[in-house]
This record gives C-alpha cells, sequence and structure tokens, in this order.
C-alpha cells in the first residue's frame, strides 16, 4: 500500500512531512522492522523504538492469562513485559526475566496506557463533545 500524504495540512502546519504506512504485522513486528530499518537504509538515525500498548485499564496485562489475543496480550506473550507489570515481581528482583541470551533479545521500549471508558458526552451541544476536555 503506497503511503498515505495529506495535502492539507491547515489545522497541523508543523507536521508537513508526516506519512502514514499501513503494514501488516502486529505491534512489535513493526517495531522491530523499525529499529532494524536504519540497516537497510542505510540510514544514520538508530535512536529507540517507543511501542504504546493500547492496555486493559482494570486487568494488569488484560486476558493473557486467559488467551486472548489482542495488542497487549501479544506484547505480554512475546516479551518480558507482564513481568515488570505485576507488582509482586519487584519485591523478588524480577527473577523471570533473565534468560542466557538476553543480549539477543530486540530492545523494545512499551508503555502501557489504558484508554478511557465511556467517557462523558455533552450531546446537547452540536455534533456531540466530549465533556471536561481542554481546548488549547
Amino acid at each position: 500500500m503506497p503511503p498515505l500524504i495529506n495535502r492539507d495540512m491547515t489545522y497541523y502546519p508543523r507536521f508537513q512531512n508526516t506519512q502514514v504506512k499501513v503494514l501488516d504485522c502486529d505491534t512489535l513486528d513493526a517495531a522491530i522492522l523499525i529499529q532494524n530499518a536504519h540497516e537497510l537504509l542505510r540510514n544514520t538515525d538508530t535512536g529507540p523504538v517507543f511501542v504504546l500498548s493500547f492496555a486493559n485499564a482494570t486487568v494488569l496485562g488484560g486476558g493473557w492469562m486467559n488467551g486472548s489475543r489482542a495488542q497487549e496480550e501479544q506484547i505480554c506473550y512475546r516479551t518480558t513485559l507482564i513481568e515488570t507489570l505485576l507488582p509482586h515481581n519487584e519485591t523478588r528482583g524480577y527473577a523471570y526475566m533473565w534468560c542466557k541470551r538476553a543480549h539477543r533479545l530486540p530492545q523494545i521500549a512499551v508503555c502501557s496506557m489504558a484508554a478511557t471508558t465511556r467517557p462523558p458526552i455533552d450531546k446537547l451541544l452540536t455534533p456531540p463533545k466530549y465533556k471536561n476536555v481542554r481546548q488549547n
């Protein structure tokens, strides 16, 4: 799929060169591709890759223990994220995180953040808008 480029940047003048690409892969595969892209493109930018995990607001790791396969659960299956999310592991020194060849694992930073569930909406406005949202 070709890159999607928004030609009308009236509301976002500082982001004239923003491109959106759709990849047929999961979050971690995309992060690893981006992390290794500098080698393929002969680019000197080797900055760290940051992943936003759309986390479950009430259950650490979402439904990973029950076999769920959404984004957060996939990250828990394939990384050491769940070990850092469970509070009792801190007192144990994250014992399960160490492996014999840790240097071979990709280094991906993950921020787990739950979205607001059922935010209040002001239906008296046309069109309806979220209540209590600060306007810049």
